[in-house]
């Protein structure tokens, strides 16, 4: 066979495996972890002078690739951890909400050339501004970093039984490590 024809079937075959996923912006589309653990912390004042301070500990189990363009690739999984948000008036007094938490659609989208996007919950279920600003990560990615990134920690929009969680939003940062898969029939603490 001519090495012309040879080049040609190898590209081919490639393409056809996936392997080649170049496009014109410069960069592959890498393959991603399958185990990742997103940390987040956020805090800042209320307007009326008390504090706020949230945090995510979420993992993030991908079981494969569900779609692919030339510039991004959808990993698809389920997601499952803790947020917590704590509201402070200024003498001191208020709460602190702690959800554990687990949605079973997750999407991992890396888009060309260095972005992360995390599609982590399904906001048509709530009304929630918390759960709205949760669900929906977006950053950048490079070298040795699979994702990181800023948030919004809005309210829970609670009022009822005492507990009032309406105003104060503050910024945070967020960022995914790698994690080792659990072992066969632990679960991860």
């Amino acid at each position: 066979m001519p090495r012309r024809s040879l080049l040609a079937v190898a590209c081919g075959a490639a393409l056809l495996g996936g392997a080649c996923g170049d496009d014109s912006s410069g960069g592959p589309l890498v393959a991603f972890p399958t185990s990742l653990h997103l940390l987040g912390t956020a805090a800042g004042p209320r307007p009326d002078g008390g504090s706020i301070s949230c945090a995510l500990d979420l993992h993030i189990e991908l079981s494969g690739e569900i779609q692919r363009t030339d510039r991004w690739v959808d990993y698809g999984g389920v997601m499952g951890g803790d947020v917590q948000r704590t509201t402070l008036d200024s003498t001191g007094a208020g709460f602190g909400f702690w959800a554990d938490v687990y949605w079973p659609t997750t999407v991992a989208r890396l888009v060309l050339p260095d972005s992360i996007e995390l599609l982590l919950g399904d906001t048509t279920i709530t009304d929630s501004r918390f759960w709205h600003e949760v669900a929906w990560m977006a950053g950048a990615r490079g070298p040795g970093d699979p994702g990181s990134g800023t948030w919004t920690c809005a309210p829970f929009d609670i009022y009822e039984g005492g507990y009032v969680d309406t105003f104060g939003i503050v910024q945070g940062t967020w960022h995914v490590d790698p994690e080792p898969a659990p072992a066969v029939g632990g679960a991860r603490h």
